[in-house]
């Protein structure tokens, strides 16, 4: 469970492209759409600057447990304390588990993101994330985005 969020987050770093504000809703593209992932972000030129992302699973018609969402959330939550230009939170209410991550790149340390999967850098020595393929990679985990 823990890895197919962090898989999803690394996914939808590899895409954001002056400086202007943009948004995308990611959903799953078969019959049941238990999750669901809203990412803004902010690009300067062709790279991203920050990004925010809202995931929301339903709990009832994932095959997650409320016990195993709130396990996951106080793992990464105690994990993403460690990084620098990261903010993380979560909640459940009313059958539905609640991820908030933001992610400042110019602040933040892109090995320590990389490291943790949060996003996937080009080269080892990349100084910023570009946005080119965030899409491509969500359509291969079998979501479809909108913008």
């Amino acid at each position: 469970m823990k890895k197919c969020i962090l898989v999803i987050f690394s996914m939808l770093f590899l895409v954001a492209c002056g400086n202007s504000n943009e948004n995308a809703v990611c959903t799953r593209k078969e019959d049941i759409q238990e999750l669901s992932v809203d990412i803004e972000y902010e690009k300067d030129d062709n790279k991203v600057v920050l990004v925010a992302y809202t995931t929301k699973i339903n709990i009832e018609e994932s095959s997650y447990t409320k016990e195993d969402l709130e396990t996951n959330g106080k793992e990464y939550e105690t994990t993403i304390k460690t990084v620098n230009g990261v903010s993380y939170s979560y909640e459940i209410k009313d059958n539905v588990y609640t991820e908030i991550l933001e992610i400042d790149l110019e602040e933040g340390d892109l090995d320590a993101l990389s490291k943790l999967g949060l996003i996937t850098k080009s080269s080892d020595d990349a100084k910023t994330v570009k946005l080119k393929s965030l899409f491509d990679n969500y359509e291969a985990l079998g979501l479809e985005c909108e913008q």
